[in-house]
């Protein structure tokens, strides 16, 4: 196979459905013989090599790519003299055809199936009439491997393997790789010979398409390597559809990165403080899992206070980054997803995550505190939680829930629709257990049956169920043990003050129970070695961790089938009805001491816990992740990042506003015995007197509108009395 050198005026005869390869070649000092040999191994279809007056002597370098690459494709060459541009030359090689022309610019390397892709890349749809591959140094359609140097055909095939196949509108197509349609050439005509450039005499040609009515397609499933240089034809209308953050460009240039770089996520894991609860369990052995997966590069954004124990063993993971909230908060560059593994509180929380990442997935556990007016200071305070909540759920990527009753109530409320919902549950293995020390609770009997209750003192967790409980035990069954409530006394929507009732109503039940507040997580283990069964009369649980620890511990776990327990644990494995504390006695006695009726119970929980593995959890949340990646930004997002500046700026009015009347009541209470403020026509009003009252309590305000009062005071105090003059 040889080059055959074309005069100006021949055609090259093709195929309608063939379209003609164009290399154009402006000097000896460009790789163009790259581009010629990646062509040449990767397409049938006739090669034209446009050639300026300066490349002439290129076309031994030409033959030398034809011999070193096994193809049958035809290889032409055409090239001008020193006075015609080479947008001239390209033209001259359009002219030479009857089909459709894919213009290579030198120094790319195109990769398998390039040219079939682009091809069914522009017939996507009739008004389409370019279609332009990603690349390395592409300009507004850049997608480059964050981790490592990729090459063709490795990075091509990664791409297209893993490409949504949205095929994106563009406002400019790109000289690098383009595959345009005859249509295109003939309704707009050739590039404009006037512009020397090919870069941007293709970026003129696509504005005169879009004046027509014509448009432009990025191939996101094609992929080439570019060398590196600036591309020349940014114009402003470009510019205006890479930066949009709606367009379909830039979740197809996320995609692409992804398949060349692996997925980068961060955790936002600010709740591994030094509690003990779900969240942080969950949080804690949610990072350990995905750190064990396939997640290219994990970043975990901690809090100032995490425990050693964590901070140690999160160092220890090569695949892990750990990174303080100061520093996450002063910038750091985007990872692909941030996710929140709980509920997004205020909108500081979920300013942080825009600043983290690509993409936000948000872990909203339950909508407890969403229902339930009574867990929050005011009723106004509760309208700003479900104001908050429902901005995170509308910007949000990707919701994630624990269960299907939790997904069924955030669509019932329209605070996500289904197909933003993705469920993965909880690991019942802990594989990354960071510390099995135990510490004893020293005010609780080594050598006594205990029935343990885990948990905040808040409505829902139904404490004064498990008092009930234990009275009818008593009463019905004989048993002598004791109860302990071990959790956190809350501030609001805690039944502390029912329990007390219940408990000051009968000396001897009191007697029986301890409650010993808040406990480590070392005092957590202890009370689980020590209690015969743990009772879990929760009324609401997102998802319901405490049948799988009792389990692990090997202890029964006393529930009702409420909520999304019957998905955790099964329905057969409840053994409260809710909730008759007499029949809850009744099934609940034979689980409190050896035997099969025991030993059932707890081969249904180590059945659910089998099927409950991190693994799983990992395989399942990048799932979601991949699935956030691959929606469409949506057009209500910018408003809702508006209503989030609105909210924020409505919180800190109200700090402000609250620090006013703080101030003001104080320095009323300071002067109230004192005399009235005295003007020229004799007592000022109370509206002024409260002015004057308002601008002394706020010290800046003082300092500048007050201190030169106060210097005139103190020149008149010097000063003798009028009389005395």
């Amino acid at each position: 196979m040889t080059v055959r050198i074309l005069a100006p005026d021949e055609a090259i005869a093709t195929e309608p459905d063939r379209p003609t390869v164009c290399v154009w070649w402006q000097s000896p000092t460009q790789d163009a013989g790259t581009t010629l040999c990646s062509v040449l191994a990767h397409t049938s279809s006739p090669v034209l090599v446009a050639l300026s007056a300066g490349a002439k002597e290129c076309v031994s370098e030409i033959e030398a790519a034809i011999a070193a690459v096994d193809s049958t494709a035809e290889v032409y060459a055409v090239w001008t003299t020193s006075n015609v541009s080479l947008t001239a030359t390209v033209n001259a090689a359009y002219a030479m055809t009857s089909g459709d022309v894919a213009l290579v610019s030198p120094g790319v390397e195109v990769g398998p199936e390039w040219l079939e892709r682009l091809a069914a890349a522009v017939r996507c749809d009739s008004t389409v009439g370019s279609a332009t591959a990603l690349g390395n140094h592409a300009g507004h359609l850049s997608a480059r491997s964050a981790t490592r140097a990729i090459a063709q055909p490795e990075a091509a095939l990664a791409v297209a393997g893993q490409a949504s196949g949205i095929r994106p509108r563009i406002a400019v197509a790109g000289a690098h790789c383009v595959y345009l349609r005859r249509a295109l050439l003939d309704r707009v005509g050739p590039l404009d010979a006037s512009i020397s450039d090919p870069e941007q005499a293709i970026a003129a040609m696509s504005l005169r398409a879009l004046a027509v009515g014509m448009t432009h397609v990025a191939a996101d499933d094609v992929y080439v390597l570019c060398p590196p240089g600036p591309m020349k034809s940014r114009s402003a209308v470009l510019a205006a559809d890479f930066e949009d953050e709606r367009t379909p460009l830039r979740r197809a240039l996320a995609r692409a990165r992804v398949a060349m770089s692996g997925l980068s996520v961060t955790i936002d894991a600010r709740a591994l403080a030094t509690g003990s609860g779900g969240t942080q369990t969950y949080t804690e052995q949610l990072v350990l899992a995905l750190a064990a997966s396939d997640v290219a590069h994990l970043r975990v954004v901690t809090p100032p206070d995490l425990p050693a124990p964590l901070a140690q063993r999160f160092g220890g993971e090569p695949k892990i980054e750990v990174v303080p909230y100061e520093r996450a908060a002063a910038g750091v560059p985007l990872t692909d997803i941030v996710h929140r593994p709980q509920q997004v509180f205020t909108a500081e929380d979920l300013q942080l995550l825009q600043m983290l990442g690509e993409r936000i997935v948000v872990g909203q556990q339950d909508l407890i505190a969403y229902h339930n007016p009574s867990y929050h200071e005011n009723v106004e305070l509760w309208h700003r939680h479900r104001r908050v909540t429902r901005l995170a759920l509308t910007v949000a990527d990707g919701v994630i829930v624990f269960s299907e009753h939790t997904k069924r109530d955030v669509v019932a409320e329209d605070l996500a629709p289904r197909d933003r919902c993705d469920v993965v549950g909880i690991g019942a293995d802990s594989p990354g257990a960071i510390d099995e020390a135990t510490e004893p609770v020293a005010s609780v009997p080594e050598r006594e049956n205990l029935l343990l209750c885990l948990g905040a003192d808040y409505g829902h967790k139904n404490r004064p169920f498990a008092i009930e409980l234990l009275q009818a035990l008593r009463e019905r069954h004989g048993w002598t043990g004791r109860l302990v409530l071990a959790g956190t006394h809350v501030p609001y929507g805690s039944s502390h003050a029912e329990e007390q009732s219940l408990l000051a109503a009968d000396r001897r039940l009191a007697a029986s129970v301890i409650d010993v507040g808040r406990v480590t997580a070392a005092q957590r283990r202890w009370l689980y070695e020590r209690a015969c069964a743990v009772v879990y009369p929760t009324t609401f649980e997102g998802f319901g961790m405490m049948p799988f620890e009792a389990v692990a511990a090997g202890k029964p776990c006393l529930f009702a089938p409420q909520a999304s327990l019957v998905e955790v644990a099964g329905v057969e494995a409840a053994t409260l009805t809710p909730w008759d504390p007499a029949r809850s006695a009744d099934a609940v006695a034979p689980l409190l001491v050896d035997g099969p009726a025991r030993e059932h119970h707890l081969g249904l929980l180590r059945s659910a816990a089998a099927r409950a593995r991190w693994a799983d959890v990992a395989r399942g949340l990048l799932g979601a992740y991949h699935r956030a990646l691959d929606r469409p930004y949506r057009a209500g997002a910018p408003r809702a990042w508006q209503e989030l500046e609105r909210e924020r700026m409505l919180q800190h009015a109200d700090r402000v506003a609250h620090e006013y009347q703080d101030a003001y009541h104080g320095l009323s209470s300071e002067v109230a015995q004192g005399l009235p403020l005295i003007g020229k026509d004799g007592l000022l009003s109370q509206d002024e007197q409260r002015g004057l009252m308002r601008i002394a309590a706020r010290a800046s305000l003082r300092r500048v509108l007050l201190t030169p009062i106060g210097a005139l005071g103190r020149v008149r105090s010097a000063s003798p009395p009028r009389s005395e003059r």
